[in-house]
């Protein structure tokens, strides 16, 4: 019985050691989903133009999305695609940037989401993919 007690992890141990909080040292969040919208012909276009840079590690589209909103004074909807983008804290300035140059919106959607815990591999993955050099 004990031999089986040393092989088998409690379903605590498994939890532990395959998700960890995302967080650096200190209070900052490390890891973030940046929320974004675009006109569902843009989706694509926007998403290479980010991985490319090694600015997200993934993004993922969400297409036929209603949009209800405040514009000029009026209010307007529109089809739209959601961006999920997954990257490290320390890239949201440079993310924004080149976000506003390659959407074709004035005033493009960017919301950032603190992501305060998951899987370790992937988040470590997240890590890797916005670590790598910029090779465009």
């Amino acid at each position: 019985m004990s031999c089986a007690k040393s092989i088998i992890e409690t379903p605590s141990e498994v939890y532990r050691s395959h998700y960890m909080p995302a967080r650096e040292t200190g209070p900052m969040t490390k890891y973030v989903l940046v929320l974004s919208t675009c006109p569902a012909d843009a989706a694509e276009s926007i998403t290479l133009a980010l991985l490319e840079q090694h600015l997200c590690a993934c993004v993922n589209i969400i297409p036929n999305v209603l949009s209800i909103y405040h514009w000029e004074g009026k209010i307007e909807r529109g089809n739209e695609s959601v961006l999920l983008m997954k990257t490290e804290e320390g890239k949201k300035e440079e993310l924004l940037g080149t976000l506003k140059r390659v959407h074709p919106y004035e005033v493009p959607e960017f919301v950032v989401v603190p992501i305060q815990w998951g899987s370790a591999p992937y988040l470590e993955w997240i890590s890797a993919s916005v670590g790598q050099e910029n090779s465009h």
